[in-house]
């Protein structure tokens, strides 16, 4: 047994509760059980969630939901009927609830995404093929394909069982592993990973409509666990086609994610990345423009810009995404403009976004605020919001890669790793050489 030095502090009265909830459990029956006793039950749960989720730990491991299931029914898990549990049993058995962790593999498919090479990384998720998932999951994954064959035929063009298993046999799987007490918090931490991975790759390859993930199918050390079932609709396919400059963006990306960096410029990445995947093919254009706002915001503005905040976004953005190629290509309207072209236009490029910064900024305040109806969101809107923020994120990690940027804010008058600071030191006719 473990000793008592190794559990959490509140074991005693959390035993003490256990014990009392079990005599509602044999006291009680069907007739008398909502009458009495569920609503102690209930009141019982929240005390032992308040004394057990006050360890840290331990809330970072098991979820309300866990406790609930292994509280409630103790008697299935113990093989035993509840006036047959000593206290033995139970002190072993709450002692296995809070330590013992396990392994849980999940495998997430994604039906639509295609043709990424085999380990892909995307945040703590990598990315496989079936073929190169374990036999277990393998075999429990494609026991379901018979049963779906009808209700997803039409979705993969296929008029055969045979064909349809090939077709599913090419889709992509977002993998992850968690370390949990219980299988309800593994499919909350893992879903969470396998979401922010999917927002990365939303955020850098524009692929705003994808659904988020929340079907799987998950191993417990190395045993099959459960499934997580979901009816995915399909808004399209996308076969991956890699691109070298945005893979240098996702390698920082993940080393952000994977080594659990701390400094202020990966958690504002991280978490414009997160809002920015808010999105969805069903989300309305004015909170999809606001949603690429704010992300913009979170990248770039600081505590000094609370003031000036429209203002300060716009030189932000006109400085180091002005004189950028992509921006040449949409101010001149050229797929190719020269460089003589370029040099000629960069006051006017950045001059130009600058205005159209306020131009959006006033539509994001008309919009929350409400005070100007004149002001009609477009689907030009949102296209333009939304390749401000992510270039804006691809010019910053290539500052925090290159420059040595960690910060927005400046904490001293001359500060080289503050955005404020490399800010100052451009010019609008100069180039940002980054």
């Amino acid at each position: 047994m473990i000793q008592n030095g190794n559990r959490t502090k509140n074991f005693r009265k959390i035993l003490t509760i256990v014990k009392e909830i079990l005599t509602y459990f044999s006291e009680s029956d069907e007739k008398t059980w909502f009458a009495k006793y569920q609503t102690l039950w209930f009141q019982k749960l929240d005390e032992l969630a308040s004394l057990i989720f006050s360890d840290k730990e331990l809330r970072d491991y098991l979820s309300k939901d866990d406790l609930r299931d292994r509280i409630y029914n103790i008697t299935l898990y113990l093989n035993k009927n509840v006036n047959e549990i000593t206290d033995d049993d139970l002190e072993k058995y709450l002692d296995e609830l809070l330590k013992a962790r396990k392994n849980y593999d999940f495998f997430f498919p994604a039906m639509e995404l295609f043709d990424f090479p085999d380990g892909y990384k995307l945040g703590l998720c990598e990315l496989h093929s079936f073929s190169k998932l374990p036999p277990e999951a393998q075999a429990r994954i494609s026991s379901d394909w018979e049963h779906m064959y009808e209700r997803e035929k039409a979705t993969y063009y296929v008029q055969s069982l045979e064909k349809y298993q090939e077709q599913k046999k090419k889709g992509t799987y977002f993998c992850v592993t968690v370390r949990a007490l219980g299988h309800n918090k593994a499919i909350e931490a893992a879903t969470g990973h396998a979401n922010q991975a999917l927002n990365i790759l939303k955020c850098f390859y524009l692929l705003e409509h994808i659904p988020k993930l929340t079907a799987c199918y998950f191993l417990a050390n190395d045993k099959y666990g459960g499934a997580v079932e979901e009816e995915r609709f399909k808004w399209g396919w996308y076969s991956h086609r890699i691109n070298s400059e945005i893979e240098e963006y996702l390698q920082t990306i993940n080393g952000f994610v994977r080594n659990q960096t701390d400094d202020e410029i990966a958690r504002r990445c991280l978490s414009a990345i997160d809002t920015y995947g808010l999105m969805q093919s069903e989300t309305p254009l004015e909170l999809r423009f606001l949603l690429s706002v704010i992300g913009t915001e979170c990248l770039l503005l600081g505590r000094e810009d609370k003031d000036f905040l429209g203002w300060k976004l716009r030189e932000k953005v006109a400085i180091l995404f002005g004189d950028s190629a992509v921006w040449f290509r949409e101010f001149l309207n050229k797929k190719t403009p020269t460089q003589d072209e370029c040099n000629e236009n960069r006051v006017a490029a950045k001059a130009d976004l600058a205005k159209r910064i306020t131009d959006l900024y006033e539509k994001r305040s008309a919009l929350v605020h409400r005070y100007d109806e004149e002001k009609k969101l477009t689907e030009d809107d949102f296209r333009l919001a939304s390749m401000i923020m992510r270039f804006s994120m691809q010019k910053l990690l290539r500052l925090y890669v290159k420059a040595g940027i960690r910060r927005v804010s400046k904490v001293s008058t001359v500060d080289p790793q503050s955005l404020d600071g490399f800010i100052e030191s451009i010019k609008y006719s100069v180039p940002l050489d980054w």
